[in-house]
């Protein structure tokens, strides 16, 4: 065993050079609000490799309230049972490729350390209590050791890596993830129950004061299809609605929506090749501990559809991908730390799509029966330049169709570059979803919702920071497919046109890979373009 290794294994006191958690316990209460840590692109590749060692490759999870002086439970999930588990939590990261094992993301120097032991299941959890003077926003690396020294050879492997920044932050913070479950419809007496139903569920929340925290919670939801009273029904959407009224939470309900909980939905359904809606819908909505409750209805009576007057409920579960889908996350291809954009060509982008295709493919197989929302298909590089010129000559008043115009229009002082930049990225954003309708008003939006992050994104761009820049194209999704967007988005432009592209946008996000190969295939176009 080497050195570095052995320093790993020794290091078990709860003492530690940062001021980040205290308090450490190996008998954790059960607790209610969770919070699952961050699946970031850069802690998910390290951990052991799938198929390194006998065991399932474990993963570490993170749950609690992200706030100063508030109590977290670590997990670990996926590990051998009855062996020997150390978690290890830092404020800094490394990388540290351990021989045999696998790679380290956390700096063992100024780490806290806690040791326990799996159960027959292979799950450990500890509670920690970050200190009340935790600067905001500052992150935590977490990851988890685990030793078998019962087989006639010790197995060691280190789990999954995860990260979380303390919620005190200005900025609002977001996660997505991937429903399924079921949902029934009930009309003219008859009811009816599918469990092809899948969805997101976005969280958007930011600081309050006074240990309040303000948010948001979206759900978007598709059933491929259904038989009501005989009549086929198809593309059957629950997203959010209009009402975007805020949830506040404190530590003792952190994230938790109280049963029947007040909302508003759209719905929109297709039969017989018409459309209807989206409908405007009063519903009510509970989640709490994975479990999302939705109940709606009834529809308008009077729409002339096949489902005037009918019910829907829906019981959702958020369910999270193995590790074992993370091991391409987020790796864009190319060179970190060079100004290499101006080689992309045309012929990259292509592949690169592609690719994004091949993968969501595989991964809906791989998911059968509750993805039926989810859209693998990507354009092909000249249908998505045709578009993407259209769309851009719209969004710039007819005065841009590519890159280069763009450039002109910035240099000679006639756009900004914070709106000409919004505008690229809002076109090729569209483009790629294949929308052409509404887009001034979505890029108008985007700009307005999107701009820190917008400008975050290029400068990582120039600075040849592409792992990052992939990273940020995600939070861009992310923010698009929050309530506040949406409500925004139908104001602008019309609840039923807004349905419409919120349903595109949702179709392509396949919680949490879909999405990091989507913003990543967008990052290659972006870039080959962007440094002609």
């Amino acid at each position: 065993m080497n050195q570095f290794l052995a320093k790993a294994l020794c290091l078990v006191s709860f003492s530690m050079s940062a001021t980040l958690l205290a308090q450490v316990s190996t008998n954790p209460q059960v607790m209610g609000p969770h919070l699952r840590a961050k699946y970031s692109p850069d802690v998910l590749h390290y951990g052991t490799a799938t198929g390194q060692t006998p065991a399932p490759r474990s993963r570490v999870q993170v749950f609690g309230f992200p706030m100063p002086g508030s109590t977290i439970e670590l997990q670990v999930r996926g590990a051998r049972p009855n062996v020997t588990a150390t978690f290890y939590i830092a404020t800094a990261p490394a990388d540290q490729q351990i021989p045999g094992i696998g790679r380290l993301l956390v700096d063992l120097s100024g780490a806290l350390s806690v040791q326990t032991t799996t159960d027959a299941q292979g799950s450990a959890a500890v509670l920690v209590t970050i200190p009340a003077d935790g600067a905001p926003g500052q992150e935590s690396f977490v990851q988890c050791m685990t030793v078998d020294s019962t087989s006639p050879s010790p197995q060691t492997e280190l789990s999954a890596a995860a990260y979380f920044e303390l919620g005190g932050a200005m900025k609002p913070i977001g996660a997505v993830s991937h429903l399924s479950g079921s949902i029934t419809v009930g009309s003219q007496g008859a009811s009816v129950l599918s469990t092809e139903v899948s969805g997101i569920h976005v969280l958007e929340w930011r600081p309050a004061g006074n240990g309040r925290i303000k948010g948001t919670v979206a759900i978007h939801t598709n059933t491929s299809s259904v038989t009501v009273n005989g009549q086929l029904i198809e593309e059957l959407r629950v997203q959010p609605g209009a009402n975007a009224d805020e949830v506040t939470w404190q530590s003792s309900n952190f994230l938790v929506v109280p049963a029947n909980t007040a909302d508003g939905f759209l719905v929109s359904y297709t039969s017989q090749y018409i459309e209807y809606g989206p409908y405007v819908v009063p519903g009510t909505i509970s989640s709490s501990l994975g479990d999302v409750v939705v109940q709606l209805g009834p529809l308008p009576s009077a729409a002339g559809g096949p489902l005037d007057g009918a019910t829907i409920a829906l019981d959702l579960v958020e369910t999270f991908l193995g590790p074992e889908h993370f091991e391409e996350l987020w790796q864009t291809g190319m060179e970190e730390g060079s100004n290499n954009g101006a080689a992309v060509t045309p012929a990259q982008v292509d592949e690169r799509f592609a690719t994004c295709a091949e993968w969501t493919s595989k991964l809906l197989a791989r998911h059968a029966g509750d993805t039926g929302s989810f859209e693998s298909a990507m354009p092909c590089y000249e249908q998505f330049v045709l578009d993407e010129a259209e769309i851009l000559l719209a969004v710039t008043g007819n005065r841009a169709s590519n890159a280069t115009e763009l450039h002109q229009l910035i240099a000679s002082g006639q756009m900004t570059q914070s709106d000409g930049w919004g505008a690229l990225v809002a076109s090729k954003l569209l483009a790629g979803l294949g929308i052409k309708e509404g887009v001034n008003g979505f890029k108008e939006v985007f700009i307005e919702e999107c701009g820190e992050q917008l400008e975050k994104l290029g400068k990582q761009i120039d600075n040849g920071e592409y792992k990052k820049a992939a990273k940020t194209c995600g939070k861009i999704l992310d923010k698009v497919c929050s309530k506040g967007f949406g409500k925004k988005l139908a104001n602008r432009i019309g609840t039923k046109l807004a349905g419409k592209i919120l349903a595109k946008v949702g179709a392509k996000c396949i919680p949490l890979v879909g999405w990091a190969w989507f913003a990543a295939s967008l990052l290659w176009a972006i870039i080959e373009q962007w440094f002609e």
